[in-house]
């Protein structure tokens, strides 16, 4: 599962290109951006994983896992000076993550609105004034979930 879960990460690290995400949306090249644009990448691939019972947790658990191991060393080469500061950061981008994988099931299993407003809080960062934007979002996200249910 372990071997599983590393390359599904890399995938979302690797095939994704957050470059792309940040040039189209206008989003700043920063730490937080590339973060929100994996997180948003991971929650659709939890998504899938949550229809596999035992062995997609585990595999969601794992993967997880790596996000945090991958988050720690980002962070180290950043430049966060003490393990202070750094697990200080850590816990924010928990909360954050936690609350935007909420979110974004809510939005999911809601309408179109509730799904954009999701991406508004947290792949924007509440920092969207183009409904275009928004609209391309909701598709994006619809269309790689529906994808993603084919998958396996």
């Amino acid at each position: 599962i372990k071997k599983s879960a590393l390359r599904l990460y890399l995938c979302c690290i690797e095939l994704v290109s957050h470059d792309t995400f940040i040039r189209e949306f206008g989003l700043s090249d920063t730490f937080n951006s590339w973060f929100r644009v994996l997180e948003l990448h991971l929650w659709m691939l939890m998504v899938r994983l949550s229809d596999e019972g035992k062995d997609g947790l585990a595999l969601r658990n794992s993967i997880i896992n790596y996000m945090w191991q991958d988050i720690d060393k980002k962070t180290k080469k950043l430049g966060v000076s003490t393990m202070t500061a750094r697990r200080e950061g850590v816990m924010d981008i928990s909360e954050q993550f936690k609350a935007a994988l909420f979110s974004y099931d809510e939005g999911l299993l809601g309408d179109d609105k509730q799904l954009a407003g999701a991406l508004w809080r947290n792949f924007f960062d509440k920092n969207c004034n183009n409904a275009h934007d928004l609209e391309r979002m909701v598709e994006y996200v619809r269309k790689q979930v529906y994808h993603f249910d084919w998958m396996i």
